[in-house]
């Protein structure tokens, strides 16, 4: 079975999913490297503390799921291991 693939815009590389502010935290969330600041950015159109509750951002990091600083926002392992749940608080 062959599957074709929509050709990709030039101007904008990444499929519509991760245009949204919660689909491009998904997609970099599950990663080591996180969300680099320049792309979310870049991509969303604000920083990552204007995007997000801040409340909601501060409890995360202090209960040791995510980690922001200087290069942008990452999870740590126990942060990746709950992905689904750190996203849900991070985006209600």
């Amino acid at each position: 079975l062959l599957v074709r693939r929509p050709p990709r815009s030039t101007l904008f590389p990444y499929p519509p999913l991760f245009r949204s502010r919660a689909g491009f935290l998904r997609m970099g969330l599950g990663l080591r490297g996180g969300v680099a600041r320049p792309a979310f950015r870049d991509d969303i159109g604000c920083d990552i503390e204007a995007a997000l509750d801040g409340g909601r951002l501060a409890t995360l990091c202090e209960d040791g799921f995510l980690v922001l600083d200087d290069s942008g926002l990452r999870t740590t392992p126990a942060g990746r291991d709950r992905l689904d749940a750190v996203l849900g608080a991070l985006l209600a």
